[in-house]
């Protein structure tokens, strides 16, 4: 355990001197953007709270105009906020595609002037071919994976926040439970991350056959030696056995993901009737105000998405890290002989 969080760290650590290298300013703005989207949650409760005990704490007030002055106040300061969330969501998501092009931009850079300082007996080695498709197809669906745990785990932390300061408030012990049984899904999600990564880097030789099939049956300058060897229903087979066989593999993948993942909502679940029934028995009882259980039921809930935020998060710089250990053992020289998967033979 202590080993694989100083690997999340070391590569959290690359990941930002990474994003920082290509663009400061936009990765500093990213951050400051999300963690005010966590921040203003907590504010968002204390307002609905001080709404619903509003209005039904003056139900049939004689003089409720002046209550709606202060209804109509408090509404409109929510709006605000919520104005405001929608518009640095939307300027949130055009920078984040800015810094994406960019790193984008940065990557075929680094990997076209590595590629060419490398020896042609390492370069055609199909190990090396094997190891380099691989970071060439994951490297740009992971860039989205390097910016979003960096902007988006000051968002997790506010959130947390935002959720535990009502709880810890009203009760201590209450706030401890919420994070004890939010910590299964970190664990699960790292186990998830690692096994996904284990799977596909199983499958490094299957993806590299099924680019050179797709090529011979796809590319026109192909067409005249498919015509002439009569090859092209053999290469089709091949590929669609080649598919078949990822396809199972990818299947098994994601029904892994819905099992391990739902077996960790039903502590969550358990928890969020309990805690909520509690709430609003106790307002029922008349010990709190309708509007503090409403926040309560809020505040857990809140506490619970940011836990599941920061957890998701922690699974992408998981997956992140057996990508830089592929990318780091890429460069070094291999004289392994590929072999062909058993069906191929």
């Amino acid at each position: 355990m202590t080993s694989s969080f100083h690997r999340f760290l070391l590569t959290y650590k690359r990941i930002l001197k990474l994003v920082y290298e290509v663009n400061p300013s936009l990765l500093i703005l990213i951050t400051l953007i999300n963690a005010f989207w966590g921040l203003t949650n907590l504010p968002v409760l204390y307002i609905n709270k001080i709404l619903i005990d509003l209005v039904i704490g003056n139900l049939g007030h004689p003089n409720w105009q002046s209550v709606a002055q202060t209804i109509i106040f408090v509404i409109a300061l929510r709006s605000l906020i919520e104005f405001l969330r929608s518009f640095f969501n939307r300027y949130n998501n055009a920078l984040t595609n800015q810094l994406i092009y960019l790193i984008n931009n940065h990557l075929d850079v680094a990997l076209g002037k590595k590629l060419n300082s490398l020896d042609i007996p390492t370069i055609e080695n199909p190990d090396f071919q094997d190891k380099y498709r691989k970071v060439t197809r994951e490297s740009n669906t992971r860039v989205w994976g390097m910016i979003s745990p960096i902007s988006e785990i000051p968002n997790s932390f506010f959130t947390i926040m935002s959720g535990l300061i009502p709880l810890l408030q009203f009760n201590p012990l209450i706030g401890l439970l919420v994070i004890v049984v939010s910590l299964p899904e970190t664990f699960i999600n790292s186990r998830i991350a690692r096994w996904d990564y284990r799977d596909r880097d199983k499958m490094n030789k299957e993806y590299r056959l099924w680019n050179w099939l797709s090529y011979i049956i796809s590319d026109t300058s192909q067409i005249y030696e498919n015509k002439l060897y009569q090859t092209v229903e053999y290469v089709v087979e091949k590929l669609r056995k080649l598919q078949d066989y990822v396809f199972s593999i990818d299947k098994s993948m994601r029904m892994r993901r819905v099992k391990w993942r739902t077996l960790t909502d039903v502590p969550s679940w358990f928890l969020s009737v309990g805690l909520n029934s509690y709430f609003f028995i106790l307002a029922l009882m008349g010990q709190i105000s309708i509007g503090l259980a409403q926040m309560l039921y809020q505040s857990s809930t809140t506490l619970a998405n940011g836990f599941g935020m920061l957890t998701q998060n922690m699974a992408v710089i998981y997956k992140i890290i057996y990508l830089f250990r592929t990318t780091l053992g890429l460069w070094i020289s291999s004289r392994k002989t590929w072999v062909a998967p058993k069906f191929f033979r």
